[in-house]
């Protein structure tokens, strides 16, 4: 009876389909983070391992401009960043970045998805496509403040067990000198 009664209860009620967009290939993919990056205000978490839906140079360049920009301005980022021995260059590329730009991440040797969260707001996940062929990938823009406070929940656990920089550079400067050396070539 009670079950029945959730039940009931759960079909009046549309508040989630309302707060889920479903972006299918990376040109779109691209342009919708571009639109949410633009749209923060005080913070940005992000999950960060590939696969990437910045195919292109111009692509890549304009994402960390955006990001690069919101540092300098203020914005609170948060960044755990996937490294281990087939990580590839985009990672690195993007450890030394954020050295640059002064960003707060930290490294894990396995991270459960990619994800980014706006401002509290709007969480973003990323992941191959299951509707196509190739690398192409698929996203999800959640705006339901339960789900999002969840995976903000998922993202403190993770950042706690996370190593900073420096730390994880004493265990693994080897790789970081060989990969890097590397990609140099």
């Amino acid at each position: 009876k009670d079950l029945g009664e959730i039940y009931r209860q759960s079909v009046q009620s549309t508040e989630l389909f309302e707060h889920i967009e479903v972006i299918h290939g990376n040109n779109n993919i691209h342009n919708k983070y571009i639109e949410l990056l633009k749209s923060v205000e005080s913070e940005l978490l992000s999950f960060t391992r590939p696969p990437f839906a910045a195919t292109t140079n111009k692509m890549v360049s304009e994402q960390e401009d955006i990001v690069m920009s919101l540092i300098k301005r203020g914005v609170k980022f948060r960044g755990i960043y996937e490294v281990n021995e087939s990580s590839n260059r985009t990672m690195f590329r993007i450890i030394l970045n954020s050295l640059e730009a002064g960003a707060d991440f930290r490294i894990a040797p396995k991270l459960p998805l990619k994800m980014f969260i706006f401002d509290q707001e709007t969480l973003l996940l990323t992941d191959k496509s299951s509707l196509s062929i190739g690398n192409e990938l698929s996203q999800t823009a959640i705006k339901q403040k339960t789900t999002v406070d969840g995976y903000v929940t998922l993202f403190e656990f993770f950042w706690e067990n996370a190593l900073e920089y420096k730390d994880w550079l004493k265990e693994n400067e080897e790789l970081m000198e060989r990969k890097l050396a590397s990609y140099s070539k």
